[in-house]
């Protein structure tokens, strides 16, 4: 009967391990900022349309328009062990984003909570330039 019970931690451990490598969680705008400038291995998504990212975006952001038909195929060719910060206009696509990489496996996800509207509205800076 140990026996029996030991296993069945073993597994329920075991699974409950598997679940917690893949995380993803909301930040506010300020711990946002901090995570870009704490972690120079972070990569910054902006999941908004070229349009909206033109209008303004954050610094070092990597563009990929959620609307394209090939955004998961491009989501695939990223590396899943990077931690990934992604932000869209207020949170929405930002945040089904998050999920979705956290379904493909992605190990670290943030989205930021609010957006870049919450970004801007903490006078935090954007750039209008494509770099």
């Amino acid at each position: 009967m140990k026996a029996i019970y030991g296993m069945l931690l073993f597994v329920m451990v075991g699974l409950n391990a598997c679940q917690s490598q893949s995380s993803h969680e909301s930040v506010e705008a300020l711990q946002f900022s901090e995570m870009i400038a704490s972690d120079p291995n972070a990569v910054l998504l902006d999941v908004r349309t070229p349009a909206e990212y033109q209008e303004g975006h954050i610094k070092g952001a990597k563009n990929m328009d959620y609307y394209q038909d090939s955004f998961e195929s491009e989501l695939d060719k990223l590396d899943k062990t990077k931690p990934y910060l992604v932000y869209c206009t207020v949170g929405g696509r930002s945040g089904s984003v998050a999920n979705l990489m956290v379904k493909k496996g992605f190990l670290h996800v943030h989205d930021l909570s609010g957006g870049i509207d919450a970004w801007e509205s903490k006078g935090l800076p954007v750039t209008l330039s494509t770099d």
